[in-house]
C-alpha cells in the first residue's frame, strides 16, 4: 500500500485500486489501508484533497484474460510479481496488454 497512505496522498493519489490473485493478499492490502487510511485522509485535508478513495479485489486470471479495470487509470504499478508472468509468453503478453488497455493514453 505505498508504505502508508501517506505516501498516496505525496503521490497526488485520490483513488488507488488494488488487484492481486491472492485473496489473502487483498485482505492484508485493505487491512493496512484501514490501519493507516485515518492519517492519510489527515493529510489529504492538508493537501486539498477532499476524500481519498481505495478499493481492492480479487482477480483469479491476471495475465491469463483479458482484465477490465474499470479504468481508465494514470498509473499502473506491480510491485513484487510481475517475475510470476514471465513463464508463459502469453502470460507475459496478457499482462502487458492489461496494463496497456486500463492505462490512459499518453501525452
Amino acid at each position: 500500500m505505498l508504505c502508508n497512505g501517506v505516501t498516496v496522498v505525496r503521490l497526488q493519489l485520490k483513488y488507488v485500486r488494488g488487484v492481486d490473485i491472492s485473496e489473502a493478499e487483498v485482505k492484508e492490502a485493505a487491512r493496512r489501508w484501514r490501519e493507516h487510511e485515518p492519517r492519510a485522509q489527515e493529510a489529504a485535508r492538508r493537501h486539498k484533497v477532499d476524500q481519498l478513495y481505495a478499493d481492492f479485489q480479487v482477480e483469479e486470471h491476471l495475465g491469463e484474460a483479458e482484465f477490465d479495470g474499470e479504468g481508465p487509470y494514470d498509473v499502473v504499478t506491480c510491485m513484487f510479481a510481475m517475475h510470476y508472468f514471465y513463464d508463459m509468453e502469453s502470460r507475459l503478453r496478457m499482462f502487458l496488454r492489461n496494463v496497456s488497455q486500463n492505462l490512459k493514453p499518453g501525452e
